[in-house]
């Protein structure tokens, strides 16, 4: 029999919490784990400011003395967490053996702790919302290179989820250059830096950390201004932005981060960096990649998305990075992977939101928590 505890965010039961994904999956299998030291950074109340406009419950999945399954759930307690007429709450943090009924019994915890404050959607997965990177379920490219940022999950989640309920919202992709020994990359960065070279009013620099207060409110009012017509988002403030940087990179690769001007005014972000996955795992980085690459709407036909391209992979070629990715690139936005297929790049994965909805008298079974057969693992 499955029982769902609720935890506190601190103490034994939390760091159990933590070891979920270690304690459940198979070690010798394609999964690898994220750093628990990155989702116990997300989750700290009196360190991600973050948590001063959200509030989140975290459930533990028990079998008999056996953890089985972890969730989150997460409402924005902000002014603007409405869109397109609901109020979304949201589930991340997800791991489940394949079973589910644990599953079932973990989705329906965080469905009813949403619905009791008033969402009228569940949504995810996210940790913990859409703002931050690491959204959305893989459910193509298990075998492609991980990316520190990005999601990785078991490939039986898709079935599990599935068998729940839940219903495709959106999927995003990530693309992947190999920019070694790749003559359609030669070739075409060649044709942009020709471009370039015509079009100087473009100037792209780094992210000066020395002034990080500065070029933390210029990235979060370009990012603003970016996705203010995207129903998911919501911006984020200052302390925040700023406690998300840190999570995208280390302080001595924020140089990575890079900004396009024309005329001396900021129009473009590239959040660009090293693969802290490889390090993670004992190695150096070879790869980089991309978490927001953003221009603002008014500067959309300029030259500043060529001269922000061009030179974040030019840069990171000449630093002896063998391959690049860029995250989480919105299926809807065709002329962006035509770009990024242009210069040789490849679809290597795909990450899908999922949706369910929280009516009031809505009860789990209806929304698609239905008893089902258990998975067996691939």
């Amino acid at each position: 029999m499955i029982h769902i505890a609720t935890l506190p965010a601190e103490g034994l039961d939390f760091e159990t919490f933590l070891e979920v994904p270690r304690t459940i999956h198979d070690q010798g299998s394609r999964w690898r784990e994220h750093s628990s030291a990155r989702t116990r950074r997300m989750l700290a109340r009196g360190l991600n400011p973050f948590w001063r406009q959200a509030e989140s419950a975290l459930f533990l999945a028990w079998e008999g003395a056996r953890p089985v399954g972890r969730i989150g759930a997460t409402r924005r307690i902000l002014a603007g967490q409405e869109a397109a007429g609901t109020r979304d709450g949201f589930f991340g943090f997800f791991e489940s053996i394949a079973d589910p009924e644990v599953a079932r019994a973990l989705l329906t915890a965080a469905a009813d702790w949403l619905r009791e404050r008033g969402c009228t959607r569940l949504l995810g997965p996210c940790q913990p919302t859409p703002d931050f990177d690491g959204f959305g379920l893989l459910v193509e490219g298990f075998d492609a290179r991980r990316l520190s940022g990005e999601s990785f999950n078991p490939d039986y989640y898709p079935a599990l989820f599935a068998a729940c309920g839940l219903h495709p919202e959106k999927d995003y992709f990530s693309f992947q250059n190999n920019m070694l020994d790749n003559p359609v990359f030669e070739r075409e960065m060649a044709r942009l830096g020709r471009y370039r070279a015509r079009h100087a009013s473009a100037r792209v620099r780094s992210f000066d950390v020395a002034r990080f207060e500065r070029d933390t409110a210029i990235v979060r009012d370009i990012l603003a201004c970016a996705y203010a017509d995207q129903p998911l988002y919501v911006p984020l403030d200052f302390d925040t932005y700023a406690f998300h940087l840190h999570t995208l990179a280390r302080r001595e690769d924020m140089h990575w981060f890079l900004i396009v001007e024309i005329d001396g005014q900021p129009v473009g972000v590239n959040l660009l960096a090293p693969n802290e996955d490889e390090r993670l795992h004992g190695a150096a980085p070879r790869g980089i990649g991309t978490s927001e690459f953003s221009i603002l709407p008014e500067y959309h036909h300029t030259q500043a998305a060529a001269a922000l391209f061009h030179d974040s992979w030019d840069r990171a070629r000449r630093q002896g990075f063998a391959w690049a990715s860029m995250a989480y690139q919105d299926e809807h936005h065709v002329s962006m992977h035509h770009m990024l297929e242009k210069v040789g790049s490849f679809r290597a994965k795909r990450f899908r939101l999922y949706q369910m909805p929280l009516n009031a008298a809505t009860e789990p079974a209806s929304t698609g928590l239905a008893s089902v057969p258990p998975l067996t693992p691939r």
